[in-house]
């Protein structure tokens, strides 16, 4: 069973794969080699290299693993949420008076109003 000492050192490790550190914890060495193909269709990467930020060689853009959504994803289009424990779309936001996601990175809070970080 891998864990952190075989692969990467934990501070390296995206913040989807420390909040899902169980599942990272199961996998397997088959599931661990695993080839995934990036989103940009250059290069295919095993899933141990996903488990941080990985730049694809080719066309440079940074990609990583979410086992939230259990695909490769380009982290410029998405994060993940550590209050919600879930990977999100680059739109969204975190309210800390809710404790909720919100669409928008420009709009209101939908649950108290609260304004964007990013408006």
């Amino acid at each position: 069973m891998p864990n952190m000492r075989d692969s990467k050192r934990s501070q390296d490790l995206t913040d989807c794969t420390l909040g899902n550190i169980k599942k990272y914890e199961a996998l397997t060495q088959k599931e661990f080699e695993k080839k995934f193909a990036l989103p940009c269709g250059c290069e295919e990467v095993v899933l141990k290299v996903l488990l941080c930020e990985y730049a694809c060689s080719e066309c440079e853009e940074i990609y990583n693993y979410s086992f939230c959504w259990k695909e490769v994803v380009q982290l410029t289009d998405t994060w993940h949420c550590n209050p919600c424990r879930t990977c999100r779309d680059w739109r969204e936001w975190h309210c800390n008076s809710c404790n909720i996601c919100n669409y928008g990175v420009t709009l209101p809070c939908e649950g108290c109003g609260t304004k964007s970080p990013y408006a």
